[in-house]
């Protein structure tokens, strides 16, 4: 280190500069305070993010559930017809997979859009930091899209099978189960 500090002092003398401060970055507001967001960012961020998955599947799912909950008649009725198990799949698995689709391509053009904002917004803030480029990755548009597509597709798919299984025969019998109650019979 003492050498470094030599060949350093020698160096400016050569320049004409007789003094000089030296600092690490530690020192500087800026640099530290994203140290400290960076640190924070990548504690927080698989939290958050988990929570956000597991709301969005349990979302999807119980909303599908629902779904073939309340049309049980017509699914048994279509499958007295002869509907083929795969149209019915089809039927409740591909608007789920549309939508998540639109909107994932969606959430990647408002991101993209977003960050371009946000992100000379957040410097300015900081303060005592170049300016830096917002830089867009594909890899992780497709690694996102891929990621919405993955869960739409794995929350949904149990809803959707549960409608295929569903017999006529087993929507009659449940039907026929219930009574109407006691209230309304007189």
């Amino acid at each position: 280190m003492a050498n470094l500090a030599e060949a350093l002092a020698a160096s400016l003398e050569s320049e004409g500069l007789t003094t000089m401060r030296v600092g690490d970055r530690t020192t500087l507001f800026g640099v530290e305070f994203l140290r400290i967001d960076l640190e924070g960012n990548r504690t927080m961020q698989p939290v958050m993010l988990g929570m956000l998955v597991s709301v969005s599947a349990l979302v999807l799912a119980v909303s599908l559930e629902r779904l073939v909950r309340r049309q049980r008649r017509e699914i048994a009725v279509l499958r007295s017809l002869g509907t083929p198990s795969r149209t019915l799949l089809v039927a409740y698995l591909l608007p789920p997979v549309v939508m998540g689709l639109l909107a994932s391509l969606a959430g990647v053009a408002l991101g993209t859009q977003m960050t371009e904002a946000f992100t000379p917004y957040y410097f300015s803030i900081v303060g005592s930091v170049p300016v830096i480029d917002v830089i867009h990755d594909p890899a992780v548009w497709a690694t996102t899209v891929m990621s919405v597509m993955a869960i739409v597709i794995i929350f949904t798919l149990w809803p959707a099978w549960s409608a295929v299984r569903m017999s006529p025969l087993e929507v009659d019998r449940r039907d026929a189960e219930s009574a109407p109650a006691c209230w309304c019979t007189g």
